[in-house]
Parts: C-alpha cells; sequence; structure tokens
C-alpha cells in the first residue's frame, strides 16, 4: 500500500464528482503527490513533471470525472456506492422524466420510444434477477446478460426469437445501449438524483463493426439499373439517385412531401433530427429523374395536395401513403439483392456514407458537408475526412509515379 495511506483514508464519502475544491484539498495532504500521483498521473496522459504546482494545475485542467477514476484505479474509492444507485422500481418515472426533458428540447419521437424500451428491458432484467437497486454491479451483469443472453433456454428477453432473442448482438447494438444509458444516469446526476453516474466506472462498448462501408460508383450504377427495370422504374429510379445524390436520411426521405420540393431550383426542404430543417440539393441526372417519376401515370401530379407525400407506397397496406422507412429498407435491399451488391450493409443509410466519401473525393469542404447531412457535430463528419484521406492514400500508393520506373 501507499505510504499515503497513512493520511488518506480509503473512502471519501462527501465528494461529489464536480467538486474541484476537494481535489485541490486531496492534493494538499501530506504524501499524495510523493506517492498516489506516480500511479495516477499516466491514466490522466499526463507526463510526470518535477513541480508539485505543475501537478496540481494540469490535474485541475483535467475533467474532475477522470481524475475520480483514476485515483479509484489507483485503489482510492472517494464515493459510497450507494451514491450512483437508484431503485430498480423507480426506473420507469425516472426514464418518463428524461423523455420529457427530451421532448422539451425538440427531440423526436422515436429517441423517446427507443429510451423507453431500453431502460424497459434493464428494468425487466434486474425485476426478473431480484434487484433491488441499479448501480455499477447491476449494469455489469445486464450487460453480461446482453451479450450471452441467446444462448439461454428461453433467449435474451424471454420470448424465445421474438425480439432478436436467440441472437448475439452486434456491436453497434451493445453500443447504442451504452451510449443512452450514459445519457440517462447523466440527466439523473443533473438532477441531482444521484452523486455520480455508475456508467463512468464501466468500460465503454465501442462500435467496432465496421457500419461505414460505402458503395463502389459501380455499385450504385447497378443498383440504377436494376431500379430502371424493376416493376416501378421511374420511382424506385429517383429514390436511388435521390438518397445517393443527396445524403439524406431514410426518415427524411420518406418525409418530404410535395411542398418540400423545389424541381427548378433542384433543391427541398427536409426535416431532420431534432426536428430541425435544412436545404439538401441534387444534380441534373437526378432532376430528370424525379420529373419523369411525377409524370408516371400511377402518379396523377394533377390531383395531388401540398401536403401529400412525394414518395407513395405502391404495394401493401400503406399502399398510396407515404412510403415507410422500413418499406424504403426493404426496397433497397432487394434491388441490391437483384443487382449482385456485395457488402455488409445495402442500405439507405449506405448512401448516406457514400454520399458523404464520393462528395470529399471530388473536393469537397467539411464545413458544406455538415451543412448538407444536418450534423450538430463537426466531429460526426471528422470521421468522413478521416476515411477519405485513407482511401485518397490509398489510391496514391496504388498509381504512384516513383512505381511508374523501371529502374
Amino acid at each position: 500500500m501507499h505510504r499515503a495511506a497513512a493520511h488518506i483514508p480509503k473512502s471519501f464519502d462527501g465528494f461529489h464528482t464536480d467538486n474541484r475544491e476537494y481535489i485541490s484539498d486531496l492534493l494538499d495532504t501530506p504524501d499524495v503527490l510523493d506517492n498516489i500521483l506516480p500511479t495516477v498521473v499516466p491514466q490522466l496522459n499526463l507526463v510526470t513533471p518535477n513541480s508539485t504546482a505543475t501537478v496540481r494545475r494540469l490535474v485541475s485542467s483535467r475533467p474532475t470525472s477522470r481524475v475520480r477514476r483514476a485515483l479509484e484505479r489507483a485503489g482510492y474509492s472517494l464515493t459510497k456506492k450507494e451514491n450512483c444507485s437508484v431503485g430498480t422500481h423507480s426506473l420507469k418515472m425516472l426514464c418518463n422524466e428524461w423523455n420529457a426533458d427530451l421532448v422539451d428540447s425538440g427531440r423526436s419521437a422515436k429517441t423517446t420510444t427507443l429510451r423507453t424500451m431500453l431502460v424497459g428491458r434493464l428494468q425487466w432484467f434486474l425485476e426478473m434477477g431480484g434487484y433491488d437497486t441499479c448501480g455499477v454491479d447491476e449494469l455489469q451483469h445486464f450487460f453480461r446478460h446482453l451479450r450471452d443472453g441467446h444462448t439461454l433456454p428461453r433467449g435474451r428477453w424471454g420470448e424465445g426469437a421474438a425480439n432478436h432473442g436467440t441472437k448475439p448482438l452486434s456491436p453497434a447494438t451493445l453500443a447504442t445501449y451504452d451510449r443512452h444509458f450514459r445519457s440517462f444516469f447523466n440527466f439523473l446526476v443533473d438532477a441531482e438524483i444521484i452523486d455520480f453516474s455508475p456508467m463512468e466506472l464501466m468500460q465503454k462498448q465501442q462500435d467496432t463493426s465496421d457500419q461505414k462501408i460505402p458503395f463502389t460508383l459501380k455499385q450504385v450504377e447497378s443498383l440504377v439499373r436494376t431500379a430502371q427495370a424493376s416493376k416501378y422504374p421511374r420511382r424506385n429510379e429517383s429514390i436511388i439517385r435521390f438518397l445517393f445524390d443527396s445524403g439524406v436520411r431514410a426518415g427524411e426521405l420518406c418525409g418530404l412531401q410535395m411542398k418540400d420540393v423545389d424541381l427548378f431550383q433542384r433543391r427541398a426542404r427536409v426535416l431532420g433530427k431534432g426536428n430541425k430543417n435544412r436545404l439538401v440539393a441534387w444534380g441534373k441526372r437526378t432532376g430528370m429523374a424525379l420529373r419523369a417519376y411525377m409524370r408516371d401515370e400511377y402518379f396523377s401530379p394533377e390531383k395531388l395536395a401540398p401536403d401529400d407525400p412525394l414518395f407513395i407506397a405502391a404495394t401493401g397496406k400503406f399502399a398510396g401513403e407515404a412510403m415507410t422507412t422500413s418499406g424504403l429498407r426493404q426496397l433497397v435491399n432487394k434491388l441490391g439483392r437483384r443487382a449482385g451488391v456485395q457488402i455488409a450493409q445495402c442500405s439507405p443509410h449506405t448512401f448516406r456514407h457514400t454520399f458523404a466519401i464520393v462528395y470529399l473525393r471530388r473536393g469537397g469542404d467539411i464545413q458544406t458537408l455538415q451543412f448538407m447531412m444536418g450534423h450538430s457535430s463537426i466531429k460526426t463528419t471528422q470521421g468522413y475526412v478521416n476515411m477519405a484521406k485513407a482511401d485518397i492514400e490509398a489510391k496514391y500508393k496504388s498509381l504512384s509515379p516513383g512505381d511508374a520506373l523501371e529502374i
């Protein structure tokens, strides 16, 4: 044990994650700098300095939660365990408060539905397991159940194959649980219901699957040709070209109404995440396909009202109504199979990735791309820049002028 243990108790019951004064007092405790910080500082990505004042300055510049986690790893518990726990039976009520906060900020109803489902599954697991509270240990058990629960006799959710209960969850799904639970418990911290988030003490679930593999241009051309030969050629070609040329999300395309579209200016107003409107544009070929679609015999444009949907479902129970996102995904997947497109995920969202990569390859700038894609943070857009740079570098290496020399 560190010599500082004689001066510092193993538990700091009054500690709060945002209490920088407490961190400062801790650093003033005798022997801390000599005995604890050599263990803690490397975890904070700091180079151990010579001056104790420099140590204090560098540590205080880091988020306090990182200092707390580093001290936890060094063997010093800064909070009582129950300060990060909530009662199992209160989860539904707390989730409703969390969702109310979301609705007030103008976010999508789909997000509240997803949040309710995720927290509901957590509460179901805890109740079935006889857990009275939800904290670090319980969340660790839940994530272990997410990973391994499909092997149970009745599946992950006790419903057999329903809700993918007998299939392993993808890294993307695990990352979705992680992301929303972190948001949920951070909300509880802000509401002063708990002192700190139990998710802070858990390893982050990373989406290690490669979800951003774009189509090649040859694959997009194959999809266009397949759409042209399908049962509803003009509509399907317009959809493929529009997805590729505008980078819209599936829900944004399905939500388009006649009043949103300006065929002459080749632009449309879409409603994106967070109920935010933005303009998207497209090129001449897509414009020609859209005009041909709107002249289609089954479209009957003269009967349309401004609030009528642009892309209409032709079959099924929603025939004559706006195409649903589920219907759109099924259409793109079906066209992909017929076109022989070999890719991990042939979906409307793959067109969004492809749009971003092709735009950057053709010399587009990141700020314009951020606006066109409706990203609230430029960090999201930066991921496409990194992919495009790697692609350009690989292409250069294959076409290196130096390799053209025969000597």
